[in-house]
């Protein structure tokens, strides 16, 4: 069957097998020999998989530098084929190992956010957007988050890291219901928030707070 169906399937497996079981190098040559076989089906989303085992399996091995690079071509690749998952699931492989490496990480992350915000708005009044929410995937974004967070300078105008955070979600189109929801907060207290950012940014709006995040690079665009 994986034969037939995108027969490099089998290595894929077994390079994610070897990952897991700390087999770094049979990893990156499993890894490898899939993509030589996704490239010659033209199968972009196993290529994407391929760079992705392999980079993480770098990583795991502290050749970060060796694992950026595969990283970011799965991030292109990903990106190019428009595919829901695996665009923030690489980006957090390699916010990671770029953390590590000492490379710039924030615009990597924002992205990572967005596009699973973007995930969780469309699991709304579905019981899978709680246990989305719950993930070890949604635990590593906030982990890169926290990390970033205790390293960066005050926010401007005086933003509070939460409030920060609600107009991440303000920008991404989020209405305060679905604000609340994805931040376990009350409607109140979301409320509360962006009555506190518009004041405190001296926007008239939500569309104004929006280009004021952009234009302080409070959020990705």
């Amino acid at each position: 069957y994986v034969y037939f169906r995108y027969y490099n399937r089998y290595q894929l497996l077994l390079a994610e097998i070897h990952l897991v079981e700390g087999e770094y190098e049979q990893a990156i040559g499993l890894a490898k020999a899939a993509r030589d076989l996704a490239e010659s089906k033209g199968v972009l989303k196993n290529i994407a998989k391929s760079y992705w085992l392999e980079g993480q399996a770098q990583s795991h091995s502290r050749r970060l530098s060796a694992a950026v690079q595969p990283l970011e071509k799965a991030v292109s690749i990903a990106d190019g084929i428009g595919h829901g998952s695996l665009r923030w699931k690489i980006r957090l492989s390699l916010a990671e190992a770029s953390k590590q490496a000492g490379k710039p990480v924030v615009e990597i992350v924002q992205q990572a956010r967005k596009l699973m915000d973007q995930t969780t708005y469309g699991l709304a009044g579905t019981s899978l957007q709680e246990t989305f929410l719950a993930s070890n995937w949604f635990q590593k974004l906030r982990d890169l988050e926290s990390s970033l967070n205790a390293g960066q300078a005050r926010y401007p105008n005086g933003l509070t890291e939460r409030e920060v955070e609600v107009l991440s979600l303000v920008a991404g189109g989020a209405t305060n219901q679905q604000i609340a929801l994805i931040l376990h907060l009350s409607v109140r207290t979301v409320n509360t928030h962006v009555a506190n950012i518009l004041n405190k940014t001296g926007c008239e709006n939500r569309t104004a707070a929006t280009a004021f995040a952009i234009q302080n690079r409070l959020v990705s665009t």
